[in-house]
């Protein structure tokens, strides 16, 4: 991002170096699975289904490929050997034992399965992947995830209620700016009985600006931050101001980096 907004060519040098050591170098290169991504202490428990998520930070680097063309440290033979390693990845997380038990999760996992794996198909130019995927993952997760009122009821389960129902609705927002992409319509897609993705952010937005108090369980300070990412991308979604309305009575508001990559478009 230094070298997107900057121009500056030590940013683009110093990326490059660490994408290649990554993904490219074979003496350092990261091998393309998850199998030692998370354990448990004292379980002795390789191919921990729950470690798929910790790969969900990958997407930055694919995103980094795009910010990156046009340096003279980032070549096309780099973006090449990038798209091979992802490729070998997506296939990972499809066919492997582990991958195929975290996208069945029901709750936010298997939502940031289909992110990762949508992510990963468009880069690779598979747009028919892709759109079964955003299908599977985002529409027919809203059915099974998102009661008619907004609730998530796999989430709220959960010792820190409050993060996982926000952190779902983001990945289900990341589904929805992906399915734009390739013509689908997640932002206003709703069933016959009213389960949204709108009504999963609208029934979350009081608690974000501390109008009602949250009644569930969230055993630390919930990342208001994070959730004021959520309202401001609901706000340029729908073009309703009311989400903006909700980040302002928040004692501190949306992030710098909030602001960076999701400028308010209707304040």
């Amino acid at each position: 991002m230094g070298y997107y907004f900057f121009g500056d060519e030590k940013y683009a040098e110093k990326a490059a170096q660490l994408m290649r050591a990554w993904f490219i170098a074979p003496e350092t290169r990261m091998n393309p699975n998850c199998r030692y991504a998370q354990f448990i202490p004292g379980v002795e428990e390789v191919d921990r289904s729950a470690g798929v998520i910790e790969t969900n930070r990958l997407r930055d680097c694919v995103d980094a490929d795009g910010l990156l063309q046009g340096s003279k440290h980032w070549s096309e033979d780099d973006s090449k050997q990038l798209k091979a390693w992802f490729k070998e990845m997506l296939t990972y997380l499809i066919e492997s034992e582990q991958g195929k038990k975290e996208q069945a999760a029901p709750n936010n996992h298997g939502t940031w399965w289909g992110v990762q794996a949508t992510t990963y198909a468009l880069f690779l130019g598979d747009e028919e992947l892709a759109k079964q995927l955003i299908l599977k993952h985002g529409r027919d997760r809203i059915k099974k995830q998102i009661e008619p009122d907004g609730r998530q009821p796999e989430e709220l389960e959960r010792t820190k209620a409050f993060d996982y129902s926000r952190f779902n609705i983001l990945a289900h927002e990341d589904l929805a700016m992906l399915g734009q992409r390739v013509g689908i319509d997640l932002w206003n897609y709703q069933t016959d009985d009213g389960r949204s993705l709108r009504k999963a952010i609208d029934w979350m937005a009081p608690f974000i600006s501390g109008d009602q108090k949250w009644q569930y369980k969230q055993i630390a300070a919930p990342k208001l931050k994070e959730a004021a990412t959520v309202l401001r991308r609901a706000a340029n979604a729908y073009q309703e101001p009311k989400y903006e309305q909700a980040i302002a009575k928040m004692k501190d508001g949306a992030s710098p980096m909030t602001n960076l990559l999701f400028p308010a478009e209707n304040k």
